[in-house]
């Protein structure tokens, strides 16, 4: 079976929230303090990044979506490319969990803005 979404990963994760990759969206989304996030690619059927904050979520996906905050080209240009075929994916995921999971999502999915980034991952 193709695993496509974030919840059928194998870990025991919370309910999966989605939203529309847009400052109104963004803004009107819940104050989770840390947790996974990742951009969906429905054109694509695939993740493009997934990544996880300690902070707020909803300031780091500001972050992405402001192209003068984002760390990663590569993933601003692919969220501009891919524009409302996008999808944000989010939940909430204890501190001291955050690496695991973030690790064992990027194993599985292997987004191509993590690669891009980080050709270490796996």
């Amino acid at each position: 079976m193709e695993v496509s979404e974030m919840s059928q990963c194998g870990l025991e994760l919370p309910p999966v929230q989605r939203i529309r990759p847009n400052y109104l969206d963004v803004e009107g989304m819940p104050d989770i303090k840390s947790g996974v996030y990742a951009f969906w690619c429905k054109e694509a059927k695939r993740y493009i990044y997934i990544g996880q904050t300690s902070s707020s979520i909803k300031k780091r996906l500001k972050q992405h979506l402001n192209p003068k905050n984002t760390f990663n080209p590569k993933l601003k240009k692919r969220i501009k490319y891919f524009g409302q075929s996008l999808e944000i994916q989010f939940t909430q995921v204890e501190k001291g969990q955050l690496n695991e999971v973030e690790k064992h999502l990027i194993k599985v999915f292997k987004p191509l803005a993590n690669r891009d980034h980080n050709p270490n991952y796996q």
